[in-house]
């Protein structure tokens, strides 16, 4: 339905412009919206997108006042504006909207759309869509013969470019180093990999952009908490991103601020500290928006939690909530690892083998050498309980290998644990080194291990000297 702005007052023609200029489906989009609201700004424009005209007859049927009708049309145009944003069939197509007012001649409104989006993409640092925003304000011009506007665009346009070019410039090497971080072949990372992510946080600060600023501490949160065990270095590095989301939360967009809530979570999860549920219902109510493999991510950050603190109802539960969402992720595999721990503690024996098995006919499993580590101490754990010295360890030599080709020196505690049990079935513990070794499972930060040293299985084989 086209609405005829001529049949309509003065003060209402920009509405009128903006609705017509919406695409297809946009229109759809605002329609179902709008007619499920009791707003008079929500009615005003149903009223016009079903065709009807007329001042008189556009109040009667809102039940207003004429007078009323113009500060009503002005609300309608903002909340209007406010739902375009929102429904996106590409990220620039409030710019597609702006160029379409400007080919219908529509200048008005256009410039006002214009300074509204110009304010917005500044506030939100979208500067690749300000050099778009501008390149459409030099059509405006040009159509309205506005030198002196050209001109003063022309100077925002160079000094945009000068920052997008640092912003390209340094999101490709942030991309670089990330990307090297996550598929490696050899699970090493080069020497100089440390000092990278420094500079490049350093250069994401000097540029001022909060995206930038949070994906470089990210990137160095991930390696500190995979690669070293500086704990002090990690708990301050996911409480700058937390504070970085915090305080700059209108300059993030909606995907990284929430990835923000997540890090913070995945350091709880792994560290020490209680997940709060509405940190919990937070993360929950806006991860997907960061797509599919986001949702899982943050749902195996929450079953590990539960997991380790012992929260077995709530893992109960948050299991079952997975099986409803189809899971085609690497983390699938995962899952395996976390009912496997489950049916260990559980006394489970028949089901810890069977997660264990199908846990290894994944070949996503490669991509998670700390959960195979943690499943073959576990087995090792299991062998010696049942007096299978000899298969427990012929099994510890191979896992000794295989941490010494996949785990950074942060599993620290896992290659402690190791030479323990294998010090242990030789007989080459001493009595005193025993309650020693356990209180510092007990005391480790890693939640994981204070989980296994409060093993019963765990805790007597370490307490009680080895019998030939």
């Amino acid at each position: 339905m086209y609405t005829f702005w001529y049949l309509l007052p003065a003060f209402m023609k920009e509405l009128v412009f903006y609705i017509n200029s919406l695409s297809a489906p946009q229109k759809a989009y605002v329609s179902s919206f709008f007619s499920g609201k009791k707003t008079l700004a929500a009615q005003l424009v149903c009223l016009i997108m079903n065709g009807v005209t007329g001042k008189e007859n556009i109040a009667g049927q809102l039940d207003i006042s004429p007078a009323m009708l113009n500060k009503i049309s002005t609300q309608a145009k903002q909340d209007l504006l406010e739902k375009i944003k929102k429904f996106a069939e590409n990220p620039y197509d409030e710019i597609f909207f702006l160029k379409a007012l400007v080919l219908k001649g529509d200048f008005s409104p256009a410039k006002k759309l214009f300074l509204q989006l110009e304010k917005h993409f500044e506030t939100m640092q979208k500067w690749q869509h300000l050099e778009l925003l501008y390149v459409e304000g030099a059509r405006f011009c040009q159509a309205t013969g506005n030198l002196i506007l050209a001109k003063q665009l022309a100077a925002k346009r160079k000094k945009n470019a000068k920052r997008l070019n640092y912003f390209i410039e340094l999101s490709t090497e942030l991309n670089n180093l990330l990307f090297e971080f996550e598929v490696y072949e050899q699970k090493k990372l080069p020497g100089s990999f440390s000092n990278q992510t420094k500079n490049v946080l350093k250069k994401a600060r000097l540029s001022g952009h909060y995206t930038l600023i949070h994906n470089a501490l990210q990137l160095q949160y991930l390696f500190y908490s995979r690669y070293t065990n500086k704990f002090a270095e990690v708990k301050k590095l996911a409480e700058a991103i937390y504070a970085n989301k915090q305080k700059h939360t209108a300059q993030l967009n909606e995907i990284t601020d929430v990835l923000a809530l997540n890090v913070y979570a995945n350091y709880i999860s792994i560290y020490k500290g209680q997940l709060s549920a509405k940190l919990i219902g937070e993360i929950q109510q806006k991860i997907a928006r960061a797509g599919k493999h986001a949702i899982f991510n943050f749902y195996y950050v929450l079953l590990d939690y539960y997991l380790f603190d012992n929260k077995f109802a709530e893992l109960d539960t948050a299991l079952k909530q997975m099986e409803n969402i189809e899971d085609n992720t690497k983390f699938t595999v995962y899952r395996y690892g976390i009912l496997s721990v489950k049916a260990f503690k559980e006394n489970n024996v028949p089901g810890f083998k069977e997660y264990v098995h199908n846990f290894y006919k994944n070949p996503n499993r490669l991509d998670f050498p700390e959960v195979e580590c943690f499943l073959r101490i576990l087995e090792i754990i299991r062998l010696i309980s049942e007096k299978k010295d000899e298969d427990a360890l012929y099994k510890l030599n191979s896992l000794r290998v295989f941490i010494d080709r996949n785990l950074s020196e942060r599993y620290l505690y896992e290659r402690s644990l190791v030479g323990f049990l294998g010090r242990h079935i030789k007989g080459l513990v001493k009595e005193q080194e025993r309650e020693i070794f356990l209180r510092s499972l007990e005391r480790s930060p890693y939640r994981n291990i204070r989980f296994l040293a409060a093993l019963p299985v765990c805790r007597d084989i370490i307490r009680t000297p080895f019998s030939f």
